[in-house]
């Protein structure tokens, strides 16, 4: 039987929490375990969590103080924390799963459960998100092999294999390249969407230019080429953003000599494959 276990790391989400709680306990196939991680929040996220706590034995609250709550390693930060509170081992896989989410479909998890039951080597999965801008709604495209940091489900052999996750900013993009370096699959199912509910507050915490000199370094830091980042200027600079642009280049170039998160040989298979997307984009995208 192919078991899993939720990991959610919660700051300050009182008015989307009880709705990323309902959608799953609507989901066919349900979790054994479900660990709410209380990243010092200073509304009423605790209280709601409890109410669902006293309900269901299987969902668990613990309170974290004293978070830096940094963008970024923070999540990896309140997913190791909740992994290492798990009362139960018997689980094949582990979802991080964040606080303001709104699954469409009821099958979301049995799912990817199927698929991984097909697919031996199937590593790390997601759906894809979506938000409403204006009204309108906003398709969170990214490639095939990606997977959404937001939602991801990973087999257990896999998250060991990769040795777990890595507490930097681009942190979700990193297991990735990691996950396919040792020949696991990763994907990324479009048919599964899921409502984004807190986007907004997304988009606005990447609106300064410290994140992007915090961008820079996580790239530095996770082994990217000159090239790449040179390429990634110029997208900067095509839409007017020259202060990021510069930001982001401060970042990268400040952090070359700091230690990285990746071995030699991740490096090259990282800035390899990165080429390969520039010159294969249509079996890359």
């Amino acid at each position: 039987m192919m078991t899993y276990v939720i990991i959610t790391g919660a700051y300050n989400e009182e008015r989307y929490i009880e709705c990323t709680i309902q959608s799953v306990l609507k989901q066919t196939c349900l979790p054994v375990e479900w660990i709410f991680v209380n990243d010092n929040s200073t509304d009423n996220t605790e209280s709601i969590i409890c109410q669902f706590v006293k309900k269901y034995p299987w969902i668990k609250l613990i309170n974290k103080r004293f978070s830096s709550n940094e963008f970024g390693p923070h999540a990896v930060h309140n997913f190791n924390y909740g992994i290492e509170n798990l009362s139960s081992s018997a689980y094949n896989f582990i979802i991080k799963l964040d606080a303001d989410l709104s699954i469409d479909r009821v099958d979301y998890f049995e799912f990817q459960l199927k698929e991984f039951s097909k697919n031996a080597k199937l590593g790390i999965s997601s759906g894809i998100t979506y938000y409403y801008l204006n009204n309108k709604k906003v398709l969170a495209y990214h490639p095939w092999w990606q997977t959404t940091g937001a939602l991801k489900m990973y087999r257990k052999e896999c998250l060991a294999d990769i040795g777990g996750l890595s507490p930097i900013l681009g942190w979700d993009g990193l297991d990735t390249y990691k996950a396919m370096y040792r020949g696991w699959e990763t994907r990324t199912f479009y048919e599964l969407q899921v409502n984004h509910l807190g986007k907004g507050k997304d988009i606005k915490r990447k609106d300064n230019n410290n994140f992007y000199y915090e961008q820079g370094i996580s790239y530095s830091r996770r082994g990217y080429s000159l090239a790449f980042i040179i390429l990634k200027l110029f997208k900067y600079l095509i839409r007017n953003d020259r202060e990021k642009a510069i930001s982001f280049f401060l970042g990268f170039w400040n952090a070359r000599k700091c230690s990285k998160y990746v071995t030699k040989n991740e490096q090259r298979f990282i800035r390899n494959f990165q080429i390969k997307r520039v010159f294969l984009k249509k079996r890359y995208e």
